[in-house]
């Protein structure tokens, strides 16, 4: 509906039995470096005892939302919106994306977005996950410029969907989770 090239990445997967299941993936092309690619992804699967509606129906939302408002204004870069399937089964989309397209495309960033509006209280704050400081600092810039989020550092990327994309492409991960 926004107009972009999107597409599913089926694959069967064996959770006791054989399973087809798909990646949503949404791309913006960039307009001066196009082989260069920024992954922003979410899972869009949940557990039993959730809460689905944050982990991680609110990183899906988020993701949606930036490609509704990016599809019209595309970036230098090209940019690749990937919702990823059974994160909470072993990280199994985001293994599965990394496994297809590690020698294909050039990934020279990534924000993987899992939790985005856990709250215990009345605060807004959220933690940064990363491996790269340098996407750290950014994600610091843009929510102290653009929000009234309070965010905190956590070098963790290991656990989530960002594990895969670190495996494939290397230090280029940063991303948003409670």
């Amino acid at each position: 509906a926004y107009g972009l090239d999107a597409h599913l990445q089926r694959f069967t997967t064996n959770l006791g039995r054989d399973l087809e299941v798909a990646n949503v993936v949404a791309v913006v092309r960039g307009t001066v470096n196009p082989e260069l690619i920024y992954v922003v992804g979410a899972h869009f699967d949940s557990r039993a005892e959730g809460p689905g509606a944050d982990d991680n129906s609110s990183g899906t939302a988020m993701i949606l939302e930036a490609a509704r408002v990016l599809a019209t204004r595309p970036l230098p870069a090209t940019v690749m919106f990937v919702s990823f399937t059974g994160e909470e089964a072993g990280l199994r989309g985001a293994r599965e994306f990394g496994r297809r397209m590690k020698d294909t495309i050039r990934v020279v960033g990534a924000l993987n977005n899992d939790m985005m509006g856990w709250s215990s209280d009345q605060r807004m704050d959220n933690t940064i996950r990363y491996s790269n400081p340098g996407i750290r600092d950014i994600q610091h810039a843009a929510a102290l410029q653009f929000s009234n989020l309070i965010t905190y550092d956590a070098f963790y990327y290991k656990s989530t969907d960002a594990q895969a994309l670190y495996d494939a492409w290397g230090d280029i991960v940063g991303g948003i989770g409670s």
